[in-house]
C-alpha cells in the first residue's frame, strides 16, 4: 500500500515531532491503514 509506505516515511522523517504528537500520529497512521483496507 503506497499510503502506508508514505505514512511510514513521514513517521521516520518526523520522528522527533512524533514524540510529543503520539495521539495525532496514531490517528494519522490508523487513518492511512483504513485507506489501505478500502
Amino acid at each position: 500500500c503506497n499510503a502506508w509506505k508514505y505514512g511510514s516515511g513521514r513517521r521516520a522523517q518526523f520522528y522527533d515531532e512524533l514524540q510529543y504528537l503520539e495521539p495525532i500520529t496514531f490517528f494519522y497512521i490508523f487513518f492511512l491503514y483504513g485507506l489501505c483496507l478500502l
